[in-house]
């Protein structure tokens, strides 16, 4: 006669490897079926998502010949309106305001592509545009040039210099525009009479 103790080993052992034969029979089943070509698993590779990238421009240094000969110009309207008005504090004002009119000659400016928008700095402030509100975007000899606006206006529309950095750029505009397009162009329903 078995022990009770005996018993309890055997059926143990029999009950494990019942667990491992089922096992082996759910694997060799759902094996058969995946390699039936039935169903076939496609795994897309998500876009990898591009790294920030922070560009400074100083047209100073960066378009030396054009900023200088704006700043020249200003200089010169600035000494002819001082002239003019036999007074020179009022040329002195006249540059000031000319070179606050046109800031963009002169100043310098960093911009940084992010997955929230572009953030430009100028004299220490900064301003984030979302990707939301770029409407489109151009490639042109010196720089991108980014819109905010259907109808362009000089304060709708800003250029980021390439800086030795046109790939990285584009890559990051290209990339986040074509995500704002794919999300604005998803219909969401919702149903508001409170049906289900």
């Amino acid at each position: 006669m078995i022990s009770a103790h005996t018993f309890i080993i055997l059926l143990y052992l029999w009950r494990k490897q019942a667990a491992a034969g089922s096992q082996a029979a759910w694997r060799k089943y759902y094996g058969s079926m995946s390699s039936s070509g039935a169903e076939k698993t496609v795994v897309r590779a998500q876009p990898q998502i591009p790294r920030s990238v922070q560009v400074e421009n100083s047209p100073l240094r960066d378009d030396p010949v054009r900023a200088w000969t704006a700043v020249l110009l200003l200089v010169l309207a600035s000494t002819v309106a001082g002239f003019v008005a036999e007074s020179g504090p009022m040329g002195g004002l006249c540059f000031l305001a000319l070179a606050a009119a046109g800031w963009r000659v002169w100043a310098r400016l960093t911009y940084e592509l992010t997955s929230r928008g572009v953030t430009y700095t100028i004299l220490g402030r900064s301003r984030r545009i979302p990707w939301a509100r770029i409407t489109r975007h151009e490639e042109r000899e010196r720089g991108l040039l980014l819109f905010t606006d259907d109808n362009p206006t000089t304060r709708s529309t800003f250029i980021i210099r390439w800086s030795d950095q046109r790939e990285a750029i584009l890559d990051v505009v290209r990339f986040y525009m074509r995500q704002r397009v794919s999300v604005e162009s998803t219909e969401t329903l919702i149903n508001t009479s409170g049906e289900k």
